[in-house]
């Protein structure tokens, strides 16, 4: 069971995430980079947001409420 604390603490690691991705994703579109793709790295970022997500979703879903 995820405790409240957790939960607050994977909310602020996913906006962390998503605001980091957000940067670098500005940065590469602003610098015209956006024809090139994203990087290993800045994949792995958007896949790390998407993880945070994931398991921010599967703990208020286990929480005991409607």
């Amino acid at each position: 069971m995820t405790t409240k604390a957790q939960l607050q603490a994977l909310v602020e690691q996913y906006g962390s995430k998503v605001g980091v991705h957000a940067a670098v994703e500005a940065t590469r579109v602003a610098t015209d980079r956006k024809d090139r793709g994203p990087r290993p790295s800045e994949r792995r970022m958007r896949d790390e947001a998407l993880e945070s997500k994931t398991t921010i979703l599967a703990a208020i879903e286990a929480l005991p409420i409607e």
